[in-house]
């Protein structure tokens, strides 16, 4: 998926990027990163993907691990 597929897809589900900060722990800033492929965390890509409702090999498929692929 594309940044702001990913982005529109949060906010289509009634949350904001600061609202999945804050549930992980996290900076948006972090969150930011991670939507755009910048730095990979596989507990905040699981996140978005749980926000989404995809699995993270299907938001981020160039670049997914093993580890993640059932996520």
């Amino acid at each position: 998926m594309e940044t702001y597929e990913i982005k529109a897809a949060i906010i289509g589900k009634g949350k904001q990027i600061k609202d999945l900060a804050n549930t992980e722990g996290v900076t948006s800033s972090a969150v930011s990163q991670v939507i755009k492929g910048k730095t990979r965390s596989k507990k905040l890509r699981r996140a978005i993907a749980a926000v989404i409702g995809k699995p993270v090999s299907e938001i981020w498929p160039e670049n997914t691990t093993e580890g993640e692929k059932a996520a």
